[in-house]
C-alpha cells in the first residue's frame, strides 16, 4: 500500500508527517496529504521520547488487578475489579485521589513524605461513571513532558483505576541557559516555514525524558501551512541543540463527500461517482436530507453557521469565506455549491456533540469547534490541529467535507485531544485513528445498518481515488499488528471496538468508549485501553457487559480472559435412548480467582430450564460433575453451566446461555446421520485416483465402520469403498481405487452411513439418484489462492439481533465476492481454457497440497494489503524454493513486498524484484517481443491498457536478473516492469514464475485476460529437454595450474564446485543454454568466461587467475571520541607493502548514541576521503564496511594509483554535544592491480573436434623441461608417458580419466625415480580412447 494516489508528486518521506512516522506492511491503503518537501534538518528528526517502560503481566489480589514496571518496579496500572467488596466514601474526589497517592507514594515512585510536592493537578473532569483527575509531574515547578498519573474515582468514592506514567527518581537542572526567544528562533530555523503561521509560536519549558536521558528543554509549538504540520520542536535549553521534532496534526485519509451520512449509504447504491462535484452525480432530492441547523447566529439580519458547538471559519488556504444567508431556511445547497460543505460540517459536528451530551457526557469537547471546510490549500486530506483546536477539510477528489464519515472521524481527534491533552504518541496515535474510524462507523451504521457496514469513508473512498478502510479486519491481531503504520494499525483498534459495538449496541458501547478516555494517560497501549473499557463498564453499568467485552477483546488479543472470568470447557451431551437417566454432565473450570461458594452450577430442565444443582469435584484437577435426572418419557433436555468467581466474574457454557442452552433428545432415536459432502462435478484423467471425503455427524453416536461409497464405472457396479474415520473429528476419508481410466469414462456414486441407535438409522447422500462425473482431458490442474481480503471484508454483513444484541449473524454476499474478486475470475478463465482450477482462501489453504497441482496462482487483485499473512508468504517461498510453478497477480504486491520494511525475502525469492517505482504507471508496453509469454500461443499486442482506479490496480518496479521484464509501464516509468518471468534454469522453453503486477480485472480489454493467462500457463508447463549437457575446465593460478580447492562458480543457478588436484572441474546435468563460469582464490583476480551449451554437449573452458598485491590490517584502539570536538581522534595503520593501489575497503566499528554527530575520514598522504558526514540522526553506532555495505560520502577511488606504503589515518570527530562514543575497531584492505604478465597454458575455449598431440615446446628442451599439449574430443582414460630409445618407460606424466578439452602438461625434467633425465632422444606417447600418437623429443644440457 502507499500513502497517497499522488505519490509520484509527493516524496516518500511524507509518511513521516503522519502521527506514527512508521511505515509497515499493512492490510489496507490510506491517503496522506499533498505537502511540501520537508527541510532536511526537520526530516531527520523524530520524537525524542524514551520508549515506554515494559510492564508485568496483570495479577489480581482481593479484587484489585495491578501491573508493575519491569525495570522500575513502580506500580503502573491499577483497576478495582470488585468495587462492591470495598467501603464507599463521601469525600471530595480530589481529596480521595490525593489520599490514595499519599498512601501509595513509594509504590507509585513518588517522594516518601512529600508525595504531592512534584505533582500538579492538570484537570478534574466528571463523567457518568465518576471523576477523573490527572496530576502532571513537575520538578521545581517545571513540568515533565508526558509524565502524569491519572486517578479515576468512581461515583461511590472509590479509586477504581490508576494509569501511572511518572518518572521516578528524576534529577535534572531546571535553570535554562537559553531563553524562550532564542528557542523560538532556533526552532524556526529548523522548521523553516514558507507558509502562513496558523497561530503565534510559543515556547514552554519542560523536562523531556529522551532516549539519551532527561533534558531541560524548550518545547516550541509552531503550526504552519507549509511545511504543513502542527510542529512541536524540542530545543535543549542548555546548549540549543534540536534533539527532536514531531508533527501533532491529526489527519484523515480521504477524498470524499457526505450527506446523512452519504449518498451511497442513503440510497443503498455503490455506483455513484464524483464527476467533478456535478449535482447530477447523485439523485436529487433522494440522496439529500433536510436537517435542522440548531443554534445559528443572527447578526444584522444575516444568519451565519456559528453556534454553541460549531463555528465555520476561513483559517487555511484557499480563501473561501463561510456561507451566510438572509433567512434561516436558506442553507439548502446541492453539492456543487461551496456552501454545501459548510452546512455539512456544521450539521454533523453539532449533531456529534449533541449526541455525546445525550449519553450523559456534558464536558467532552463542550466548546465551539472552529472548522474550515475548504482548507489544506485544496489538498486531498483533512486534519485536526491540536495547538489551535481547529479542524480543516481538503477538496481533492470527492470533497472531504461531503462525507460524514470524514467529519465524524476528524471530530474524534478533537474529542480525544480534549479529554486527554497530549494524546497521540505510540499506540495512542494508532488508537486515535482507530477511534476516529469507530466514531464515524458508529454513526454511519446507525443511519443504515444494512449498507456496507464494514466500511468507513464509503463515499469519500468510493474507489475513484481510494477504497476507504474496513471497520473490522479479522486478519489483524494484537500485539503483532499494533505498531505499524498509524492508520493500518488503527484498524486493529477500530476492529476490536466495532466488534463490541455490534454486540452491545451503539448507545452502550459509545458511552463506554467515550468514558474510558478520561482514565488514560499519554502513553497508553491498546491493552491498557481495553482494560480501561472493561473498567468503564464496571463503573458505568455495574459490569453488565464485562463477559462480552472480555470475550471480544480476548479474541483480538488485547486482554487475558482468565484475569476477568472463569473458563469453562465442556463437550455437549449427545442424544440418548435412555429416558431414565441420569445424564452425567462434566466440565473443566479454571479461574485465576477462587470460585464462589456453590459454583459451578448446572441448570437444566425438560422443555424449559427449571432446576439447578451445584457441581462437585471429580478428583481430577479443575474438573466438576453433576447429574441430570431422567424424565422417564421422551423429552428434549436443556441445560447450561455457570461458573462465578468470588469477585463476581461470571462465565456460562454455552456463552449464549440462558437464552440458547445446550439441548439433547432422550427417547427412541429416529434421527438419521447427517452427511456433508462436496460432489465431484468433473475430474481430469491425470488426477485419478480421486480422493473422497465426507463429514458425517449424528445426534446419538456414529457407527464409524458404516460410512461407505457405492459406485459404478461406465455403468458397471464396483466394490464399495469404505471411508475411514479420521480421529479427533467427524471427517471420513478414502479414495477411488487405482485403475486405467480415459477421457469420457463416467463414474456414478452415492454415500451411505448408519448410527448406533438400538434400531440403526441409515442416511444416504444424495437421498435419491446418484452423483455423477465424467473424466476429462485437461491441460493441468491449478489451485487459485484467494488473497483479495478487502473485497471479502466488504462483502460481509453483520446483523445484530434487536432483541438480543449479543447475537450477531454474519452473512456473506457470494454474488458480490464473485463480481469483485480476481481469484474467481482467474479460475473461471483457466477452466474455460481447458485447465481444472479451484479456489481456496490464501490464509487457510494447506500448503502441503500445493505440489499436487500443475501450478498455483496467488491472486491478490486490487487488495491494498496483499500477502500480509506471514505464514502465507513463507509457504509461497518454500513452494518456489522446491522448484514449483507459480503465477503472482495483483497491483499492490510489489509495493508491499519491496517498500520498507516490506517483505524483503518474498521480494527477492518470489517476485525477484527491487526498487518500487510507481502505481498508476500507465499502459503496459511490450519490451521482450520474443518471449513465450508475449507470443505463445497468443500474439499479444505491443500495448495493453489498464483502467486504473485504485492503488491495488497496478505496480511498476525493477526486475532482478535472471528475472526478465516482458512488459514495462509507459511514459516516465517505461523502464519499470509490469509483467515479469523468472526461470530457475537456463532452458528457454519453460519458466518457473510469472508475475502480473496489476489487477487482472483492471485490463481495459477484458479479452486479453484469458490470452495472458493461457500464455503464462503454457510457458510454465512447456516441456523442457533433459539436463544432459556439461562444462569442464581447468584453472591456472599465475604460472601454475591451481591444484585442489579453487572455487568455481556457474551462473545462472549459482552452482559452485572446487577444482581437483589437477586444477580441473566439471559441472554436469546442465540444460542447454548460456552460462558464465568464474573462479576465485585469495590473492588472485580473473575474468569470467561465457559458454553456450547445446543439447547433450560438453564445453571445456580454461580460467586464468592472476596474482594481486594485497594488504589487510586491523586495529582495535578502543579510544573514546571527545564530545563536541572538531579535532576528534586519529588512529593509524602503517602499510609495509609497496604496490600501486587499485581498490580500498574500510571497515569501522564505532559505538555512539547519536551517529548524526559524527564525521569519519580516511587520510593517506595528501588525499582525504570522507566516509561519514553526520548522517543517520539519532540512530546508534556506525558498524559497516565502505564501500561494500555502505557508500561513503566521497569515493574511495580517490586513492587509486597512489602507493600503498606508509601511514593510513582514520579521523573520527564528534561535532555536537551530549552524546558520546568509542572507536572500537577499524580495518583497512588495499588491493593492487592484477599482474596479467604471469600466466600459463592457452586461452582457447573452443571444444576440440579431434584427438590431437601438438609438438612439444621447447624441443630440444634444456634440462628436460618442456610443455606437452593435447586435445581430447571426448572424456576418456588417457596416458601420457616418456620412453627411452630402448622402449623402456622412464616417466609417466599423466595416467587418468580426462574430460573433453585442451590440456597443457609440464615435464619437469625428471624420471619416475626423481632423477634428472640424461641428455638424449626420447619418445613421448599419448594414448586415449583407443587412439595413440607419438613424437620424438630431445633433452640437452
Amino acid at each position: 500500500m502507499r500513502p497517497s494516489s499522488l505519490h509520484r508528486f509527493v516524496p516518500r518521506f511524507m509518511a513521516l508527517l503522519l502521527m506514527s512516522a512508521v511505515l509497515a506492511p499493512v492490510a489496507f491503503a490510506q491517503h496522506a496529504p499533498r505537502r511540501d518537501a520537508l527541510p532536511s534538518a526537520l526530516r531527520a528528526l523524530t520524537s525524542p521520547e524514551q520508549d515506554a517502560e515494559p510492564i508485568t503481566k496483570a495479577s489480581t489480589a482481593a479484587g484489585i488487578e495491578t501491573q508493575y514496571g519491569l525495570d522500575s518496579q513502580v506500580l503502573r496500572r491499577y483497576w478495582l475489579r470488585t468495587p462492591q467488596a470495598y467501603a464507599r466514601s463521601a469525600m471530595a474526589p480530589r481529596q480521595i485521589a490525593e489520599s490514595f497517592l499519599a498512601q501509595h507514594a513509594v509504590e507509585l515512585g513518588l517522594k516518601d513524605g512529600t508525595p504531592l510536592a512534584d505533582l500538579s493537578l492538570q484537570y478534574e473532569k466528571g463523567s457518568p461513571s465518576g471523576s477523573h483527575l490527572r496530576f502532571d509531574q513537575t520538578v521545581d515547578g517545571v513540568p515533565v513532558y508526558r509524565a502524569e498519573v491519572v486517578v479515576k474515582v468512581n461515583k461511590y468514592g472509590q479509586v477504581s483505576s490508576v494509569q501511572n506514567n511518572l518518572v521516578p527518581n528524576l534529577k535534572v537542572g531546571t535553570k535554562p541557559t537559553l531563553d524562550a526567544a532564542q528557542a523560538l528562533a532556533i526552532a524556526k530555523g529548523v522548521v523553516n516555514p514558507t507558509g502562513r503561521m496558523l497561530m503565534d509560536p510559543r515556547a514552554d519549558l519542560n523536562i523531556v525524558v529522551s532516549r539519551t536521558g532527561p533534558r531541560l528543554a524548550w518545547l516550541v509549538q509552531m503550526p504552519v501551512e507549509a511545511p504543513m504540520g502542527d510542529w512541536l520542536v524540542f530545543v535543549d535549553a542548555d546548549n540549543g541543540q534540536v534533539f527532536g521534532a514531531e508533527d501533532r496534526m491529526r489527519y484523515v485519509d480521504g477524498t470524499g463527500r457526505v450527506f446523512d451520512p452519504d449518498p451511497m449509504t442513503k440510497m443503498n447504491d455503490s455506483t455513484y461517482l464524483d464527476n467533478n462535484d456535478a449535482d447530477t452525480s447523485v439523485p436529487f432530492p433522494g440522496a439529500y436530507d433536510i436537517v435542522p441547523l440548531r443554534g445559528l447566529t443572527l447578526t444584522g439580519g444575516v444568519y451565519s453557521l456559528s453556534g454553541p458547538y460549531v463555528q465555520l471559519i476561513d483559517d487555511e488556504a484557499p480563501t473561501q469565506a463561510p456561507v451566510t444567508a438572509a433567512a434561516p431556511d436558506s442553507f439548502r445547497f446541492q453539492r456543487s455549491a461551496q456552501g454545501f460543505e459548510d452546512v455539512m460540517c456544521y450539521f454533523h459536528l453539532d449533531n456529534s456533540q449533541r449526541y455525546i451530551q445525550s449519553l450523559g457526557f456534558v464536558n467532552i469537547n463542550n466548546r465551539v469547534q472552529p472548522v474550515d471546510s475548504h482548507g489544506l490549500s485544496g489538498a486531498d486530506n483533512s486534519h485536526y490541529v491540536p495547538s489551535t483546536g481547529h479542524l480543516a477539510f481538503g477538496e481533492g477528489g470527492i470533497d472531504d467535507a461531503e462525507d460524514a464519515d470524514v467529519i465524524w472521524h476528524e471530530y474524534g481527534h478533537s474529542i480525544q485531544d480534549n479529554i486527554v491533552p497530549g494524546f497521540g504518541g505510540g499506540q495512542e496515535g494508532q488508537m486515535g485513528e482507530g477511534f476516529g474510524d469507530y466514531w464515524a462507523g458508529s454513526y454511519s451504521i446507525s443511519r443504515n445498518p444494512t449498507f456496507q457496514i464494514n466500511r468507513v469513508f464509503t463515499w469519500d473512498g468510493n474507489g475513484e481515488t481510494w477504497s476507504g478502510r474496513p471497520l473490522i479486519n479479522t486478519a489483524l491481531h494484537y500485539p503483532a499488528d499494533c505498531c505499524g503504520e498509524v492508520h493500518a494499525s488503527g484498524t486493529l483498534w477500530c476492529s476490536a471496538t466495532t466488534d463490541c459495538l455490534h454486540r452491545l449496541g451503539r448507545a452502550v458501547m459509545d458511552a463506554i468508549v467515550l468514558d474510558h478516555h478520561f482514565a488514560l494517560g499519554t502513553t497508553a497501549t491498546m491493552a491498557d485501553a481495553a482494560n480501561q473499557i472493561i473498567q468503564s463498564d464496571i463503573d458505568l453499568f455495574g459490569g453488565a457487559h464485562v463477559s462480552t467485552l472480555v470475550d471480544r477483546f480476548a479474541f483480538w488479543g488485547m486482554v487475558d480472559p482468565a484475569a476477568f472470568v472463569p473458563a469453562i470447557t465442556h463437550t455437549a451431551l449427545p442424544a440418548s435412548e435412555n429416558v431414565t437417566g441420569p445424564y452425567a454432565v462434566t466440565a473443566t473450570v479454571t479461574s485465576t480467582k477462587p470460585l464462589a461458594a456453590g459454583s459451578p452450577t448446572l441448570f437444566y430442565g425438560f422443555g424449559a430450564i427449571t432446576d439447578s444443582v451445584a457441581m462437585t469435584p471429580t478428583g481430577t484437577a479443575n474438573q466438576f460433575t453433576a447429574n441430570i435426572p431422567g424424565p422417564g418419557v421422551t423429552a428434549d433436555v436443556r441445560y447450561y453451566i455457570r461458573a462465578v468467581d468470588n469477585a463476581g466474574g461470571t462465565a456460562r457454557a454455552p456463552s449464549t446461555a440462558p437464552a440458547t442452552p445446550y439441548t439433547f433428545h432422550v427417547g427412541p432415536n429416529t434421527v438419521a446421520p447427517t452427511i456433508v459432502h462436496t460432489a465431484i462435478a468433473t475430474a481430469p484423467v491425470l488426477s485419478w485416483p480421486l480422493a473422497l471425503s465426507a463429514t458425517v455427524t449424528d445426534d446419538i453416536a456414529m457407527d464409524t465402520t458404516s460410512v461407505k461409497v457405492l459406485w459404478t464405472f461406465n455403468g458397471v457396479a464396483q466394490t464399495a469403498i469404505a471411508l475411514n474415520h479420521v480421529p479427533g473429528g467427524n471427517v471420513y476419508s478414502g479414495a477411488f481405487p487405482a485403475r486405467a481410466v480415459n477421457a469420457g469414462d463416467v463414474v456414478t456414486y452415492h454415500l451411505e452411513a448408519k448410527d448406533r441407535a438400538s434400531v440403526p438409522n441409515a442416511a444416504r447422500l444424495p437421498a435419491t439418484g446418484e452423483f455423477s462425473f465424467t473424466l476429462i482431458s485437461t491441460l493441468g490442474t491449478v489451485l487459485v489462492l484467494d488473497d483479495d481480503e478487502i473485497v471479502k471484508a466488504e462483502a460481509i454483513k453483520q446483523i445484530v439481533d434487536e432483541k438480543d444484541p449479543s447475537v450477531v449473524t454474519t452473512e456473506v454476499a457470494p454474488a458480490t465476492v464473485e463480481k469483485a474478486m480476481s481469484s474467481n475470475r482467474i479460475a473461471s478463465l483457466l477452466n474455460g481454457l481447458g485447465y481444472v482450477a479451484t479456489v481456496e482462501p490464501a490464509a487457510t489453504s494447506d500448503p502441503t497440497t500445493w505440489p499436487n497441482y500443475s501450478f498455483i496462482v496467488s491472486a491478490s487483485g486490487s487488495n491494498t494489503g496483499p500477502v500480509a499473512n506471514a505464514a502465507y508468504r513463507a509457504a509461497l517461498e518454500s513452494y518456489v524454493a522446491a522448484g514449483r510453478k507459480l503465477i503472482v497477480e495483483g497491483g499492490e504486491v510489489g509495493y508491499d513486498a519491496i517498500s520498507t520494511p516490506g517483505y524483503p525475502t518474498f521480494a527477492a525469492n518470489v517476485l525477484h524484484a527491487s526498487t518500487w517505482a510507481a502505481d498508476n504507471a500507465g499502459s503496459l508496453t511490450r519490451v521482450l517481443a520474443t518471449h513465450p509469454v508475449a507470443t505463445t500461443p497468443n500474439a499479444l499486442p505491443a500495448t495493453i491498457a489498464l483502467n486504473y482506479v485504485n492503488f491495488g490496480d497496478e505496480d511498476a518496479y525493477t526486475a532482478v536478473a535472471p528475472s526478465v521484464a516482458i512488459y514495462n509501464a509507459s511514459g516516465t516509468y517505461a523502464s519499470n516492469a509490469t509483467i515479469t518471468a523468472y526461470d530457475n534454469n537456463t532452458a528457454p522453453q519453460a519458466g518457473q514464475i510469472v508475475v502480473f503486477a496489476f489487477n487482472i480485472k483492471a485490463l481495459a480489454d477484458s479479452t486479453l485476460a484469458p490470452k495472458l493467462l493461457q500464455n503464462a500457463a503454457a510457458y510454465l508447463l512447456a516441456p523442457e529437454p533433459s539436463p544432459n549437457s556439461a562444462i569442464t575446465g581447468r584453472v591456472s593460478l599465475g604460472t601454475a595450474w591451481s591444484g585442489a580447492g579453487t572455487t568455481v562458480t556457474l551462473t545462472p543457478g549459482g552452482r559452485t564446485t572446487t577444482t581437483d588436484t589437477h586444477g580441473e572441474f566439471t559441472f554436469n546435468t546442465l540444460y542447454a543454454g548460456s552460462y558464465s563460469v568464474s573462479a576465485s582464490a585469495t590473492g588472485f583476480i580473473g575474468t569470467a568466461r561465457n559458454v553456450t551449451l547445446g543439447q547433450g554437449a560438453t564445453s571445456n573452458v580454461q580460467l586464468s587467475l592472476y596474482p594481486v598485491a594485497q594488504s589487510n590490517d586491523c586495529r582495535n584502539p578502543a579510544r573514546a571520541i571527545p564530545d563536541n570536538n572538531a579535532t576528534g581522534i586519529r588512529d593509524t595503520i602503517t602499510v609495509a607493502s609497496s604496490f600501486v593501489v587499485n581498490a580500498v575497503e574500510v571497515s569501522v566499528n564505532i559505538s555512539h548514541t547519536y551517529k548524526g554527530d559524527l564525521t569519519v575520514d580516511l587520510v593517506h598522504g595528501a588525499t582525504t576521503v570522507r566516509l561519514h558526514n553526520r548522517t543517520g540522526g539519532s540512530a546508534d553506532n556506525i558498524i559497516t564496511t565502505y564501500p561494500t555495505l555502505t557508500a561513503p560520502t566521497a569515493s574511495l577511488t580517490a586513492f587509486n594509483g597512489v602507493s600503498g606504503v606508509g601511514a593510513w589515518n582514520l579521523l573520527v570527530a564528534d561535532r555536537a554535544s551530549l552524546d558520546t562514543g568509542t572507536l572500537n575497531q577499524w580495518c583497512l584492505v588495499l588491493r593492487g592491480a592484477a599482474d596479467t604478465t604471469q600466466t600459463v597454458g592457452v586461452d582457447d575455449t573452443r571444444q576440440p573436434l579431434a584427438f590431437g598431440f601438438a609438438p612439444a615446446w621447447p624441443n630440444p628442451a634444456r634440462g628436460g623441461r618442456m610443455s606437452l599439449e593435447f586435445s581430447l574430443p571426448h572424456a576418456a582414460a588417457t596416458q601420457l608417458a616418456l620412453y627411452d630409445v630402448g622402449g623402456r618407460r622412464v616417466r609417466t606424466i599423466a595416467d587418468r580419466v580426462f574430460a573433453a578439452g585442451r590440456y597443457t602438461l609440464v615435464l619437469d625434467g625428471r624420471d619416475d625415480q626423481g632423477q634428472t633425465l640424461r641428455p638424449g632422444v626420447y619418445m613421448a606417447r599419448l594414448t586415449s580412447g583407443g587412439q595413440s600418437q607419438s613424437q620424438r623429443v630431445f633433452v640437452v644440457q
